[in-house]
């Protein structure tokens, strides 16, 4: 049986040409910097986010650790955003690798307040007390989902500058960013040092994430990644498949967040009015909550697996639920979760569930 999974983009699998490159790329040994197909990966993203060099590595968390690695040293501060995928999700790598602490700021929409990012910056060389800020964190798509605007970067890459600290921008979703903005990924990016983003979520690979920056600076990421274990041999197989998905899967986003507003609609119109959506969908995500005393997670989403829906359940301790698009999930199967659904909770309706 074939699902509609919409548990995550990470779900997403290579479609048959992506299959195809994978299986006819050329390959080499990338530790010694001769596989091909890897070179002309990092040259590409770094292109289409118009910065000077590219490291592929295995994951969009070792990208992130990379950064911090490679931009801090030991003991430095981080202002970071408190809702941020590093900070919530990255098992507290920071203290681990790079020894770093973080600022927690708390955030409106994704956005920390500017100034209150100011205020918190600490860069006094001769006060032998505070530890001095060594980088800005910054991250679009935010993890509730939301997509910063290019004038609070410009004022936030600023504020930065003032100080001579670099900002990294985890930029896990920034395609699905630049589609909700009509711009290019590059002029998202240019207000970032250093920017990750992931190949594995809605554009379908099977593995992998970029950092690009500075020459200077991925060259130094390079040698950090040896040290974390993120070189890999001919890993030109799965460069091909990145390759692939930035040339043709990039620019089609876009019609994973039209996907998201549908379903946004129809669970806001078309659900006995149990149902609040909690804002227009930005990327290809839908938050949402169901008013209902007897309505129960674990019934729910065992009742939507039957039905050939997989989801998953919120996180403890919160009532929110995620519905996310992509490459495999167009409006015939968001029609189909939307009839399920309705079907379900109108048995709550009236009583039989």
């Amino acid at each position: 049986m074939k699902h509609i999974d919409l548990r995550s983009d990470t779900v997403t699998h290579p479609p048959p040409e992506m299959k195809k490159a994978m299986f006819e790329a050329e390959l080499g040994d990338d530790v010694f910097g001769d596989d091909p197909t890897v070179k002309e990966l990092e040259a590409l993203a770094a292109q289409m986010l118009g910065k000077e060099a590219g490291l592929f590595v295995p994951s969009g968390c070792m990208g992130n650790q990379l950064a911090l690695f490679t931009h801090c040293t030991q003991g430095q501060e981080v202002i970071i955003p408190d809702d941020c995928h590093t900070v919530v999700y990255e098992a507290g790598g920071a203290a681990i690798i790079s020894k770093v602490q973080l600022r927690t700021l708390q955030t409106d929409e994704g956005k920390m307040d500017l100034n209150l990012v100011k205020s918190k910056i600490r860069r006094d060389p001769n006060d032998p007390h505070f530890p001095s800020t060594g980088l800005i964190w910054v991250q679009t798509p935010s993890g509730p989902g939301y997509v910063l605007s290019l004038e609070y970067l410009q004022k936030l890459k600023e504020i930065a500058e003032a100080d001579k600290i670099p900002v990294h921008m985890d930029g896990a979703r920034i395609f699905n960013a630049a589609a909700y903005l009509g711009v290019e990924a590059k002029d998202i990016a240019q207000y970032a040092d250093s920017v990750m983003f992931c190949l594995s979520k809605g554009l379908c690979c099977p593995v992998g994430s970029m950092i690009v920056g500075t020459k200077e600076f991925i060259e130094k990421a390079r040698r950090n990644r040896k040290m974390l274990g993120g070189t890999m041999r001919q890993v030109g197989i799965l460069a091909a498949a990145g390759i692939y998905a930035l040339k043709n899967l990039a620019g089609r986003v876009g019609e994973d967040l039209k996907t998201a507003k549908l379903l946004a609609k129809e669970l806001s119109n078309n659900m006995h009015g149990l149902v609040t959506v909690l804002r227009e969908p930005q990327i290809n995500m839908v938050f949402f909550k169901v008013n209902h005393k007897s309505f129960d997670h674990d019934d729910f989403v065992k009742y939507m697996l039957e039905k050939g829906i997989k989801i998953i359940a919120p996180s403890k301790g919160t009532d929110v639920w995620r519905f996310a698009t992509h490459y495999y999930i167009g409006e015939k199967e968001a029609m189909t979760v939307i009839e399920h659904m309705r079907e379900y909770l109108g048995k709550l309706v009236s009583g039989e569930q």
